[in-house]
């Protein structure tokens, strides 16, 4: 059953703002951020509130991630240099732009030990302490590898009715197989330049010295 995915138009919270009425600001704010707004205050202070807030939140978001991502190369590292060959892991950081498909208004705050686990007695090379990450919706990460596998993998599923073409109704419905998040790979001029390069050349064997 094919994964239907497809990332939505990027827009700002500022530009949300815009198109709300202060009902739909006071529900976004408590729905959305967690976070109560008082009716009493006129609009414009309302977005600004929302704004600032925002902010605050994103900014302890990064300096989770960051706390995260170096734990994780940390331990990445730590198993490559025990030379055991079953542990060399290639977990590289990359730039992702983060899209939640199934709730585009809520964050994403989780932790995990995949794929390495829990340090003990019977795995040496596992956290000591769960990484934490805090994503937003239409914002740029850099991620480990294995985290961006685990939240590409995690999916949920919605039906399509089935429509009796002799009667005009539904007759049944089938399973509708949906990714939860989409992670689209950032890659600089200079990466895109290279890879045009490398596609560019012809196949075939290199002489030495070329």
């Amino acid at each position: 059953m094919a994964v239907q995915s497809a990332a939505p138009v990027d827009m700002t919270l500022a530009q949300k703002l815009e198109k709300m009425t202060k009902e739909e600001m006071i529900r976004y704010a408590s729905e959305g951020m967690g976070f109560n707004v008082d009716p009493s205050l006129d609009v414009q202070t309302i977005k600004e509130k929302l704004l600032i807030v925002e902010s605050s939140q994103k900014e302890n978001a990064r300096k989770i991630n960051l706390e995260s991502l170096k734990m994780t190369m940390d331990l990445v590292a730590e198993r490559n240099e025990s030379g055991k060959k079953a542990l060399i892991t290639e977990d590289p950081p990359l730039h992702v732009k983060f899209y939640n498909m199934q709730s585009p208004r809520a964050d994403l705050e989780f932790s995990s030990t995949e794929p390495y686990g829990f340090y003990g007695q019977k795995n040496k090379y596992g956290f000591r302490k769960a990484p934490r990450w805090h994503l937003f919706h239409g914002e740029i990460y850099v991620l480990p590898l294995s985290v961006i596998e685990h939240l590409k993998s995690l999916t949920y599923t919605t039906s399509k009715p089935i429509i009796d073409p002799a009667t005009g109704m539904q007759s049944g419905s089938i399973p509708v197989v949906n990714s939860r998040f989409t992670l689209e790979i950032q890659f600089s001029k200079g990466q895109l330049a290279q890879l045009g390069s490398t596609e560019a050349k012809p196949p075939g064997k290199e002489k030495n010295g070329e």
